[in-house]
């Protein structure tokens, strides 16, 4: 099938799609201007369309409330119940704007409400959340928290009293000596999806390639650049350890 640009898409900044597992809508981030002016915002904010009757995508909603800041949101995550997780690089009053930290803003009569940092938010700069439809759990990316390589990919298990674990790093073979990132969850959020740019061999060379060598390893499929990968994660509760 031949990719096709979005019926609501092509002409504005738009990233970070995530679509509802019942298909109903598709949350996004853009640059698009909220005014109905034809100037780009300097920040990108939340958005979302809905499924029309003839299974169709409508026009592009603008998240109102206090959602969107003049920070950049991003990488929207939303649970069964509505609540949305993403990411903002907002000012608050423990962090300057530019540093990326996870959210989450409940719906509330039809309104999205105040977003509230998550419970272990540190300095890291922890980015691209992406959680169970059950809201059991939450996988992220964080630059900050130490780890395998340059960027890992963290859990955090949402327990039945409402609060939320430590997050854990979830570790070899997952992560690498290299960035992954950009996780996103299957449906029934037995499979990972995510990038990386791992690359299949030792980093360091033990001896000198020639022209032939280096060409065949520019082209090889893991060659520096960034991969999608996909993993069974149905175990993943074995990694909860109660902290």
């Amino acid at each position: 099938m031949t990719p096709e640009v979005a019926s609501f898409s092509g002409q504005w900044s738009d990233a970070s799609p995530y679509v509802t597992p019942d298909g109903s809508k598709l949350f996004f981030a853009s640059n698009r201007p909220v005014d109905g002016s034809k100037t780009e915002r300097d920040d990108g904010d939340l958005w979302y369309v809905e499924r029309t009757a003839s299974g169709a995508w409508g026009e592009p909603k603008h998240i109102s409330g206090p959602v969107n800041s003049e920070g950049d949101e991003n990488y929207p995550s939303v649970t069964k119940d509505g609540t949305l997780y993403f990411a903002s690089t907002r000012a608050t009053e423990h962090f300057s704007a530019g540093q990326p930290h996870i959210y989450r803003s409940r719906l509330v009569n039809g309104e999205y409400s105040a977003p509230e940092l998550m419970p272990w938010t540190s300095d890291a700069d922890d980015h691209m959340p992406t959680v169970a439809f059950d809201d059991s759990f939450m996988i992220f990316f964080s630059g900050g928290r130490g780890g395998l390589g340059g960027g890992d990919l963290f859990v955090s298990f949402h327990r039945a009293d409402g609060t939320w674990s430590n997050p854990k790093n979830l570790g070899s073979p997952i992560n690498s000596g290299d960035y992954e990132m950009a996780p996103r969850l299957s449906p029934d959020n037995h499979t990972l999806y995510f990038a990386s740019n791992r690359i299949d061999g030792p980093s360091t060379r033990t001896r000198r390639v020639n022209y032939h060598e280096l060409e065949q390893e520019l082209h090889a499929i893991q060659n520096g650049l960034n991969n999608i990968y996909e993993v069974d994660i149905t175990d993943l509760r074995v990694l909860d350890d109660g902290k």
